[in-house]
C-alpha cells in the first residue's frame, strides 16, 4: 500500500483531493519543459501525464474522450483535458466569465470549479448524486430548482450513467434561464453510426465489454448524440476548437487538449 493510499484511509473524503494534488505537485518537476502550458495552474511541462481506459470497445469504436490519450492530465493541477477545453470555450467563446451569473456545477471539475468560485459575481451551486463535498444531493433527471434558474450547467461526462439520460436533458434544460448553455460533454464514438445502449439489468463485464466501463448505460455515437438533445428542446451547436487554434493552444495544442474533442454547445432556445 502506497504512502497517499495510507493517509487518504486515514483523512476524511473532502481532504482525498487536496492530498492526491499535494502528492502530485511534489513530483510535477519530473515533468518540467515548456512543451506544455496548463491554462489552470500555469505549469509548463514537457509533456503531461496519460488518461483513460484501455477496453477494446473504446479503441474498436474510436471513443473520444474514453480511451487512453497522452497529455490529458496536469501533473501539477491534475486538470482533465476536457475540463481545460470547456473553460478555455467559456472563456473565448462566450460573455459568461464576464457578468454576474447562476451557475449549476454537476459532478463538478475541481480546477473548473476553482475559476468559478473566485468570480466574485458568479453563485455556484454544485450537485452530485453520490459525492458528499457538494453542496446539494443532486438526481440530474428530478433537478430540485425552479424553472428558468441558472444562467450556465456544467453536467460533464455524467449522461453516460443515467439510464434516463433524455429525463435528464429535459430537466437541465427546465432549469437553464431562455438563452442559457448547458455544457453536456461525453465520451463519444466517431465511429458508430448509431448510439448503443442497454438499460437492462446485465452484467458489468457486458457493461465493459459493450461501454467501457462497468457503470456506463450507453456509448453515444457523435453521429446522433445532437439529434437526441435536439429533440429534448436544446439548440446544439458544434464547436470545434481546432478551427480557430489561436485561442486554444495554438496550431501546437500548448493547451494539450484532446485534438478531436467536440464541443456540444446546447442553449436553451429564448422563445
Amino acid at each position: 500500500m502506497s504512502l497517499t493510499t495510507t493517509l487518504k484511509s486515514l483523512l476524511p473524503e473532502r481532504l482525498h483531493g487536496p492530498l492526491k494534488e499535494a502528492a502530485y505537485r511534489a513530483t510535477s518537476f519530473l515533468y518540467a519543459g515548456d512543451r506544455y502550458e496548463c491554462v489552470f495552474c500555469g505549469g509548463r511541462f514537457k509533456k503531461l501525464l496519460p488518461r483513460g481506459l484501455s477496453y477494446g470497445v473504446l479503441v474498436d469504436q474510436h471513443v473520444v474522450g474514453g480511451g487512453i490519450r497522452d497529455n490529458a492530465f496536469c501533473p501539477r493541477c491534475l486538470s482533465y483535458d476536457r475540463e481545460r477545453l470547456v473553460y478555455l470555450y467559456l472563456k473565448n467563446e462566450t460573455d459568461l466569465l464576464r457578468r454576474p451569473a447562476k451557475v449549476l456545477h454537476v459532478a463538478p471539475e475541481r480546477q473548473l470549479l476553482k475559476v468559478l468560485r473566485r468570480h466574485p459575481d458568479f453563485q455556484v451551486t454544485t450537485g452530485d448524486l453520490f459525492c458528499k463535498t457538494v453542496d446539494v444531493k443532486l438526481d440530474v433527471t428530478a433537478i430540485q430548482f425552479a424553472d428558468h434558474t441558472f444562467d450556465l450547467v456544467l453536467c460533464n461526462h455524467v449522461m453516460e450513467h443515467v439510464p434516463e439520460d433524455r429525463k435528464a436533458m429535459r430537466e437541465i434544460l427546465r432549469v437553464l434561464k431562455p438563452g442559457g448553455i448547458a455544457m453536456l460533454q461525453t465520451p463519444i464514438s466517431l465511429k458508430m453510426a448509431a448510439t448503443d445502449e442497454d438499460l437492462g439489468d446485465i452484467p458489468e463485464s457486458e457493461r465493459i465489454r459493450r461501454f467501457g466501463q462497468k457503470d456506463h448505460c450507453r456509448i453515444y455515437a457523435q453521429a446522433d448524440y445532437p439529434q437526441r438533445l435536439r429533440e429534448c428542446g436544446y439548440e446544439v451547436e458544434l464547436f470545434r476548437w481546432w478551427e480557430t487554434p489561436g485561442h486554444y493552444g495554438g496550431k501546437d495544442n500548448r493547451s494539450a487538449l484532446n485534438a478531436e474533442e467536440v464541443v456540444f454547445v446546447c442553449r436553451k432556445p429564448v422563445a
